[in-house]
């Protein structure tokens, strides 16, 4: 799970979207959360639990 902050990512947007690239290549999913996130985590709980399932882990 990759956090963006507004002042941690705002001037990185292409520096993270290379990292991430490279991660999907390697095998990893990435799941990107932000302040909205925080507030409600339905949305990450869901993404997590869609990441595991064709992994056949119990999330």
């Amino acid at each position: 799970m990759e956090y963006d902050g507004c002042e941690a990512h705002e001037a990185r947007r292409e520096q993270d979207a290379a990292r991430e690239e490279d991660l999907r290549r390697r095998g990893w999913i990435v799941i990107r959360a932000d302040a909205s996130d925080l507030k409600d985590l339905s949305r990450l709980v869901a993404a997590v639990r869609t990441a595991f399932r064709p992994r056949r882990q119990a999330a």
